[in-house]
């Protein structure tokens, strides 16, 4: 069984090979994020993020701002290039992708990160301005 690895609290976490819907919607959302993206965002999948020492993450979705980072050196992208993370959070990996990792949102008015509501609230569409107004019909691109 192919696997991935990240560093979480300076632990090597084992990723599975991911499920064929988690790619599917993970797509889904990159490929929406894409379309609305104004310049001089980026969109990737699987692109590995520095945290800090202790913390390299490789995050389902990543918005970030390419202006000064070396595109043929750069392995990991530093966290103050990025402008939205999203994790497709899987049965298996759950534990991890919402505890370990942990959840900020950005206050929009101060813009400074906060940390998320405990429970999921990403349901029926995801609608936000920033890093650029984009809306994702979830319940459509998961199916069901």
């Amino acid at each position: 069984m192919p696997f991935d690895w990240e560093l979480v609290d300076g632990r090597i976490v084992v990723k599975g090979q991911p499920r064929l819907w988690h790619n599917d919607v993970r797509d889904g959302i990159a490929d929406a994020l894409k379309a609305a993206r104004t310049k001089p965002c980026r969109v990737l999948s699987e692109q590995c993020v520095m945290v800090d020492e202790q913390n390299v993450v490789k995050p389902d979705v990543i918005v970030f701002d390419p202006r000064n980072l070396d595109y043929f050196e750069v392995e990991c992208i530093p966290t103050s290039h990025l402008t939205l993370v999203v994790e497709v959070v899987s049965p298996v990996s759950r534990q991890v992708d919402r505890v370990s990792k942990h959840e900020y949102w950005l206050n929009a008015d101060t813009l400074t990160y906060i940390p998320a509501p405990i429970h999921p609230v990403h349901h029926g569409k995801l609608i936000t301005e920033l890093p650029f107004p984009v809306e994702i019909d979830l319940a459509a691109l998961v199916g069901f």
